[in-house]
């Protein structure tokens, strides 16, 4: 953030100054969304999921939510075409004195699974000690899962005792340093879990942004989608060195069947269904965003993958 605030000060011989602080250096996190809207803060990097309490379950679909959009397709969502994603977020905050820049940033997908077990059918995951939550826990139950929940900080532990027998955690490259090949054999892909784009939006008080000029505010909108689409590729390159690493370490590497996937992916709808059927405007932006990602996928289709190709024994 402060790099964007440094860009736009250069820009206009600084007529714009913006000061990042963290976290709770201010306010204490858990008061900044209303400190933000009562003009106690300019402007807040939040992630949508930590308003849940106050919208509900709809916030994570503008998050990342298991069966949900790719980073790729939720910067389109938001900042291609008609902007839907935009459009939706924005009416479900129209009651609050916020306007909705966008996400800053994305993140690749994260690992779908680490565990000493390989999952080959779905069949596998019946009787499974992971570790989750929220949503997964709710789509992995359904298939025998034991959920265990538990902080970040225990999973290692909680591996070398066996009190759980996998995990889920972070995206690849986030998880280097976190010596996970010590206590798993197996790390299975794509994160159907979590697909991408859980990073903060940009979010400024309305009326501080009102006070924005035109061009300010044209700045600020540019450089947020300029920057969340930089970091999301510079995320994927890492990730493939950090799948590298991982082998490297004696770890198996792979991607979950398609038979697997599929499955998940429908346990996930299930739950997303339910509760599109309670609430029109869940349904709403759910519908809004399988639309993209079907059209996302028929274009994303006609791209070789080429580093596959040339890796092929004909």
């Amino acid at each position: 953030m402060q790099e964007i605030g440094d860009k736009i000060k250069a820009w206009t011989g600084g007529a714009f100054e913006l000061k990042v602080f963290p976290g709770d250096a201010i306010v204490p996190i858990a008061g900044q969304f209303d400190a933000m809207t009562s003009g106690g803060l300019d402007a807040l990097l939040e992630s949508p999921a930590n308003q849940r309490d106050r919208f509900g379950a709809i916030v994570q679909l503008f998050d990342e939510f298991p069966g949900g959009l790719s980073s790729p397709e939720h910067l389109a969502w938001q900042y291609l075409g008609k902007q839907d994603g935009l459009t939706l977020i924005r009416q479900l905050y129209k009651d609050t004195n916020v306007w909705i820049v966008g996400n800053m940033s994305a993140t690749g997908p994260e690992m779908e699974y680490w565990g000493n077990k390989k999952i080959n059918t779905i069949a596998d995951y019946k009787g499974l000690k992971m570790r989750t939550g929220g949503g997964w826990a709710e789509a992995l139950k359904g298939f025998g899962t034991s959920i265990v929940s538990m902080a970040g900080s225990e999973i290692y532990g909680a591996m070398q005792r066996g009190v759980i027998d996998a995990f889920e955690y972070g995206t690849p490259a986030s998880d280097t340093n976190m010596g996970w090949w010590e206590v798993a054999k197996y790390a299975a892909y794509p994160g159907i879990h979590s697909p991408g784009a859980g990073s903060p939006m940009l979010y400024v008080n309305k009326n501080k942004w009102n006070e924005l000029t035109p061009a300010i505010q044209q700045m600020l909108t540019d450089l947020s989608r300029e920057t969340a689409y930089r970091d999301f590729y510079n995320e994927i390159m890492n990730d493939g060195a950090a799948v590298d690493f991982y082998k490297s370490k004696g770890m198996e590497v792979y991607m979950l069947p398609e038979p697997v996937q599929a499955a998940l992916v429908q346990a996930t709808d299930k739950l997303n269904d339910d509760y599109a059927a309670k609430d029109p405007f869940y349904k709403q932006v759910l519908d809004s965003q399988r639309a993209l990602s079907a059209k996302f996928a028929a274009g994303n289709g006609m791209v070789a993958n080429f580093g596959k190709l040339r890796q092929m024994k004909l």
